[in-house]
């Protein structure tokens, strides 16, 4: 995927994601993000969520490759909530 195709991604996701987020309604959003860069991250935060991993100031879970993680890859966000606790 590349840069421009990736931040496309990014924005129809927040696009369907933006009615719940700027209301009231718990959002909880998970997965492999494949954000090598941070880049989504940083969008994502930018738009209203969360990352729980930094937010209980816990290294990110490394989870790439499966045999010996060393990438955190796999990410959980969120809004209007809060992340009670993380653990991988």
């Amino acid at each position: 995927l590349t840069e421009r195709g990736r931040r496309q991604q990014q924005q129809r996701l927040i696009e369907k994601l933006s009615g719940f987020s700027s209301s009231q309604v718990p959002v909880l959003l998970g997965g492999d993000f494949n954000d090598w860069n941070g880049r989504t991250r940083a969008y994502l935060c930018e738009n209203g969520f969360n990352d729980c991993f930094p937010d209980h100031h816990a290294p990110e879970a490394s989870s790439f490759p499966s045999f010996m993680p060393v990438l955190p890859l796999d990410k959980i966000f969120y809004a209007n909530s809060r992340c009670v606790n993380v653990q991988v």
